[in-house]
């Protein structure tokens, strides 16, 4: 992991679970982009996604949309999924898998599902994705 440095720019995550977010005051505080909560599994819309994504861009960051994987399904289809409710979306940072459950696989199953996400997101968007897990 990189270490924490002045010269490091500050990206948040955010989702539904933060609430209604001033935008406004995260950019004045010297944040310059945003993950935003899309979709988990392959039925979950973030339902403030829309207006996570609207506030962050008329506050002036960057962009970008997370799925939180279910590494029990399809990673094909959670992709899918994802692109779906992407829609038109711009995007400003990579797309990421934020993969934090095993759901009763193994280490071999889950690292299978998630190589299997990002390979087809890339060849699916042109976009190197990149993973958040701990």
């Amino acid at each position: 992991m990189q270490n924490r440095n002045k010269q490091n720019i500050k990206v948040i995550d955010v989702s539904h679970h933060n609430g209604t977010i001033d935008w406004a005051k995260v950019a004045s505080d010297g944040v310059k982009g945003a993950y935003i909560k899309l979709t988990e599994g392959t039925t979950f819309l973030d339902k403030k996604s829309y207006d996570n994504y609207i506030g962050a861009k008329n506050a002036g960051l960057r962009v970008g949309f997370y799925h939180f994987a279910h590494a029990d399904n399809d990673p094909i289809a959670e992709v899918n999924f994802f692109l779906n409710k992407l829609g038109s979306m711009k995007v400003d940072l990579p797309h990421c898998l934020d993969l934090e459950e095993n759901k009763g696989k193994t280490k071999a199953q889950v690292t299978a599902f998630a190589v299997r996400w990002m390979e087809y997101i890339e060849r699916k968007t042109s976009i190197t994705p990149i993973l958040y897990t701990g």
